[in-house]
């Protein structure tokens, strides 16, 4: 039996998430303290003054609450 070759595609990276570098095998989740609202993104960003993320992956930072300010 002769082998069929399979299609191969690129996926992009999902929200949260990045690819840095071309030939990736696998998207990294963003650290905590920055964030990725977009999919197939190189990059993630750092959250704003006043904002904050505690985990990885996320997708949106959100506001210190009152009584508290980000340690940046």
């Amino acid at each position: 039996a002769v082998l069929q070759p399979q299609a191969v595609q690129c996926i992009d990276c999902a929200a949260g998430s990045v690819s840095r570098v071309n030939g990736s095998l696998e998207c990294v989740r963003c650290d905590p303290g920055s964030y990725q609202p977009n999919s197939g993104q190189a990059e993630c960003l750092a959250c704003p003054a006043g904002e904050a993320s505690g985990s990885f992956g996320v997708q949106a930072c959100q506001p210190c609450a009152p009584g508290s300010i980000t340690d940046t």
